[in-house]
């Protein structure tokens, strides 16, 4: 068991900074929920998981030792009191050996929010399977399905729950807002080589002729390029928190993009994922969202899902969403409240 001495809690944070806007989502909500368990004073930290950290982003994903940047290095770990693996599907492998030598050696405790399909759990090290199985560690998956082969594995702490993205935004971006007859396209482009669309639904969008209702919303500076290039109107921003506003402008938000559909949710705004049926590390998480989050394989058919809501059906959408994300808080309270309470019994 872990006490901090100082009476500041030292939180190691596993996500990435400047690389997938969804990590942001997921770190945001994992923030919220951290800040209203602990009553405790918290330094937060990064375990920057961004691969322009690794010593190759494509064939050696081990960390770089001695950046600049304000993120964690290995010699900072021994000062942490509490490790946080906030979602994605890289939550386990080469960028974060280092976390779970550090907390199988000095049993620190560690939550697993949010975690996500996506990797062969047959390619767990021993070490990852001791923290897993521990009595010192808590996972929170957003897919019934990691949870089930979790437990196969022996974790026996474990549970499947909406991803934590779904409390991103603060409550007052929730609202119910009048309507603006606008939607918003958040697309991913076929071109960029980290964050790809496995079909052309960007290039479905480029097809679509100028409507002042429709408008464009990129994530990467890459897609904005893009959108430049070929004289589209769009809006960016680098910064995860402005989207929230940005939201707000339209009546839906369609995208290709899972936390671009989940955080817009979090602000209060219906969405429409439109995904690839075969793609189920999309769809497994998708599903604990059925009642709030309609999905379609084709832009066509998400403008169809719009158009068909009339008002009395939009407001109800609307109301039904807050009431989502209010239910989901409560269910992360309950075993977060147990877990502190038992490593942290000052808290």
């Amino acid at each position: 068991m872990t006490q901090p001495s100082s009476g500041v809690l030292n939180v190691c944070v596993s996500s990435t900074l400047n690389w997938n806007p969804g990590d942001d989502f997921i770190r945001l909500g994992v923030r919220r929920l951290l800040q209203s368990t602990l009553r405790t004073r918290v330094n937060y930290f990064i375990w920057n998981r961004n691969p322009d950290f690794f010593l190759n982003p494509w064939s050696d994903c081990r960390m770089k030792e001695g950046f600049l940047s304000n993120s964690c290095s290995s010699e900072d770990l021994r000062y942490m009191d509490l490790f946080v693996f906030a979602g994605i599907p890289e939550w386990f492998g080469q960028p974060t050996e280092p976390l779970y030598r550090e907390i199988l050696s000095r049993r620190v405790p560690a939550l697993f929010l949010g975690l996500g399909d996506g990797k062969d759990l047959g390619t767990l090290s021993k070490t990852e399977k001791r923290v897993l199985n521990s009595d010192f560690s808590l996972c929170l998956c957003r897919s019934v399905a990691l949870a089930e082969q979790l437990r196969g594995e022996g974790v026996l702490n474990v549970r499947a729950l909406p991803c934590p993205a779904v409390l991103c935004a603060p409550e007052t971006a929730a609202a119910v807002q009048p309507p603006k007859g606008k939607i918003g396209f958040l697309l991913q482009t076929t071109d960029i080589s980290c964050q790809n669309s496995q079909i052309s639904f960007a290039e479905e969008f480029w097809r679509l002729p100028e409507n002042p209702a429709q408008e464009l919303l990129c994530s990467y500076i890459a897609e904005a390029r893009q959108a430049a290039s070929k004289g589209k109107r769009f809006r960016y921003s680098y910064a995860p928190e402005d989207y929230f506003d940005l939201y707000q402008h339209y009546d839906w938000i369609v995208t290709t993009r899972l936390h671009g559909a989940i955080s817009a949710l979090s602000a209060g705004v219906p969405a429409v994922l439109v995904r690839a049926e075969d793609n189920l590390r999309v769809k497994n998480a998708a599903d604990l969202f059925r009642d709030v989050l309609p999905s379609c394989s084709s832009l066509g058919q998400a403008l169809l899902t719009c158009e068909a809501a009339d008002e009395l059906a939009y407001r109800t959408l609307r109301e039904k969403i807050l009431r989502f994300k209010q239910a989901a808080f409560r269910a992360y309270q309950a075993p977060l409240g147990e877990f502190f309470k038992r490593h942290f019994p000052g808290n």
